[in-house]
């Protein structure tokens, strides 16, 4: 049984880390720029109540030109740190969470345009399952990385 929760950014920081940032030291944290602004919102998918089993993060930030060219004016927020714990991968739990979490938004944030991340080459497909758009050339991200940029209108642009 899994549980959508928005949550606070300290509940999601040990998974991403852990999934994303596993070069960290330890009791080193992925602590990204936004994660405690007002406008952003965290969510965790939750396997009985408390268990952490996969996360993401939706803060302000300024699109890049790349992608402000192809979704177009804001208001937008950023995707960032989604992670789906290592041995809870290829269940659906991704999908379940991208999903929900972007029909919360619709409902949290109903003015919102787009949603825009920088995605791993390797997750490009999962975002293009998901109704993501590719913009831009590949880029690399130092000691990540070669990443893309994507977006997707949200659910309310898409009514």
């Amino acid at each position: 049984m899994y549980e959508l929760r928005e949550v606070d950014a300290d509940d999601v920081r040990p998974l991403r880390t852990k999934v994303l940032r596993p070069q960290f030291d330890d009791g080193d944290l992925a602590i990204f720029e936004g994660d405690d602004a007002d406008k952003t919102r965290h969510f965790g998918l939750l396997a009985d109540g408390k268990h952490m089993r996969a996360v993401v993060s939706y803060m302000p930030a300024s699109p890049p030109d790349v992608v402000r060219e192809a979704a177009g004016s804001e208001p937008s927020l950023r995707l960032r740190g989604m992670a789906v714990a290592e041995d809870w991968q290829r269940r659906n739990l991704g999908s379940r969470l991208l999903e929900g979490s972007l029909t919360r938004l619709a409902v949290l944030a109903p003015r919102l345009d787009f949603v825009w991340c920088r995605v791993r080459l390797s997750a490009v497909g999962f975002y293009e399952h998901h109704e993501f758009e590719r913009c831009g050339d590949p880029f690399e991200i130092e000691s990540i990385g070669p990443h893309v940029h994507m977006w997707r209108p949200t659910l309310e642009a898409v009514a």
